[in-house]
């Protein structure tokens, strides 16, 4: 299992990817940044395991799967 620092910086990178926290938030599912702002966050809680798929889907088709 990844670390929570680790994923943190995967979100990060991905965030970077798909050109902002609004992308990859509607990419995931959400309606927009105010729900995936807190996982950016040192004490915030963990991204959801079962988002990784989608998005891993769409950094692969922004060109770097993330």
């Amino acid at each position: 299992m990844n670390s929570p620092d680790t994923k943190r910086a995967a979100l990060i990178r991905a965030a970077f990817v798909l050109k902002g926290q609004s992308a990859l938030a509607k990419a995931v599912g959400y309606p927009d940044r105010r729900n995936v702002s807190p996982y950016f966050r040192e004490d915030g809680p963990p991204f959801p395991d079962e988002k990784c798929p989608l998005l891993e889907a769409a950094t692969a088709r922004a060109g770097e799967v993330v």
